[in-house]
């Protein structure tokens, strides 16, 4: 398992500087416009052959043209599965792998998927693959690795070089890091988390005071880089952790904002139903619509802007963000 960590945290830096350029060019409204992913269901069914014609979008209240409207058609997902001490220790690791398999299983061709493993360091078993089988074989992997853990014979609580030899768990900087694998990419960006998302070991969250005010500061501009990259961040929970929505100490709560601000859902790992949940899930993803709209009769360099986007004579359900972030155009620079 040690080998699987060896990219540490060399990914992480290069990941996250990626993930932080990346949304001006695609996100922010500059002279070519906004761009806006949107799911539209209805009793819980994609809604299909909608126009640019049949949205209305408002920016700061204000009315806009939406200029185009297409189908995203495949998914470019990344699956973000911890591996933490906590995870491993409390047997909760059967459920999450049993999870990425489902997952593995609803791709279809056009698909990119990515695997990161996490603790409190990274790993990148699977990059950018369009081949299904690659995910799979990369969970077999790692669910061996599992079963000799568990027929290990150690008392989980005492043993503490286990504990540091497993990690504890860096969930923010995973999920960061897990959105630099999908942003820019064709087709609907998507990060999965498996966890139970206790952060014990983010170094997003490690550089200030530990207290309540600067921790929501900081995760509050995680959530803020997602959000203006066009990135949904869905999870799945184990069965037996906690509440997903439960604060965690020392006031790092777990990173459920981050699918409430993207659009995400939240999923159980024993649920009956998981294979037909996340399957019309993923399909309702593929179906779903990118907007396109230049803004009027609004600033375009003030920041984040609140955004609206519902249909017009059409029944049905329409979830998107909530905003998006508006800054001037950089400068030319003489040739």
């Amino acid at each position: 398992m040690t080998r699987r960590y060896l990219l540490g945290v060399v990914v992480a830096l290069s990941s996250l500087d990626v993930l932080a350029q990346a949304p001006g060019q695609t996100f922010v409204a500059r002279g070519e416009g906004v761009r806006v992913d949107v799911l539209v269901t209805d009793g819980g069914h994609p809604v299909v052959a909608l126009q640019a014609s049949d949205f209305e979008v408002l920016d700061n209240g204000v009315p806009q043209r939406v200029d185009t409207a297409t189908t995203a058609g495949h998914l470019s997902i990344a699956v973000v599965l911890d591996t933490s001490a906590d995870i491993v220790f409390s047997h909760l690791l059967d459920d999450l792998l049993r999870s990425g398999q489902i997952v593995a299983n609803t791709l279809q061709p056009g698909d990119r998927a990515s695997l990161l493993v996490f603790s409190d360091r990274l790993s990148l078993p699977v990059v950018g693959t369009h081949d299904p089988k690659m995910l799979h074989q990369a969970l077999a992997k790692l669910t061996a690795y599992n079963d000799g853990v568990r027929s290990s014979d150690f008392n989980a609580v005492s043993d503490w070089s286990l504990i540091r030899q497993f990690g504890r768990s860096a969930v923010w900087d995973a999920v960061y890091v897990g959105g630099s694998l999908v942003v820019g990419e064709d087709g609907r960006a998507i990060v999965v988390l498996l966890s139970n998302s206790q952060d014990t070991a983010s170094w997003l969250l490690s550089d200030g005071p530990d207290d309540a005010s600067w921790n929501r500061q900081e995760r509050q501009k995680t959530v803020d880089g997602l959000v203006r990259s066009g990135i949904v961040v869905d999870t799945i929970w184990p069965s037996r952790s906690i509440s997903a929505r439960a604060d965690f100490a020392y006031a790092r709560p777990r990173p459920t904002a981050v699918s409430d601000a993207t659009g995400g859902e939240a999923f159980y790992s024993r649920d009956d139903k998981l294979v037909q949940r996340l399957t019309s899930r993923f399909e309702a993803l593929r179906s779903g619509y990118v907007i396109t709209f230049t803004p009027t009769g609004v600033k375009r360099d003030d920041g984040w802007h609140r955004l609206t986007v519902r249909l017009k004579n059409k029944s049905g359900s329409v979830k998107a963000r909530d905003r998006y972030f508006a800054s001037a155009p950089a400068k030319s620079v003489g040739r």
